[in-house]
């Protein structure tokens, strides 16, 4: 798995801020996640589909992601309206990335990526971030 950032913000790739601050397809703003993808490819892609010119990934750096599967809950795909590759993302999946947030029973979460055919076996990972507080 990966996760591709801007070069700037590589320090911060795990912190769940722009989850936090800004919400995505799979969480509401206030809830801090972090996106990553299945292969370097798919990375790429998801950052790709939201940039005027592929100039711009110069900027980028590809961070590896690996954890043990155990680790991992998945969506079930079957269980999504058609709309969910709809752009903006809709109300249903971020409620359902919120739902899983909040039951904290897994670190990952497994899920379709909207940017591929649904039929493929790509998905988008997120991940909870992890307190350090005490």
């Amino acid at each position: 798995m990966s996760q591709i950032v801007q070069r700037r913000f590589a320090k911060y790739a795990f912190s769940g801020d722009a989850g936090l601050r800004f919400g995505g397809r799979w969480n509401s703003p206030g809830h801090p996640v972090v996106y990553t993808a299945q292969s370097l490819a798919l990375s790429a892609l998801e950052i790709l589909v939201h940039l005027d010119s592929e100039k711009v990934l110069r900027n980028f750096v590809a961070i590896p992601v690996t954890f043990q599967e155990k680790f991992i809950a998945r969506v079930d795909g079957t269980k999504l309206p058609r709309t969910w590759r709809a752009y903006p993302a809709t109300k249903f999946t971020r409620l359902l990335g919120d739902a899983w947030i909040a039951e904290t029973k897994s670190a990952a979460f497994l899920v379709p990526s909207a940017v591929i055919l649904p039929k493929t076996i790509f998905f988008s990972i997120l991940l909870t971030r992890i307190s350090t507080s005490s």
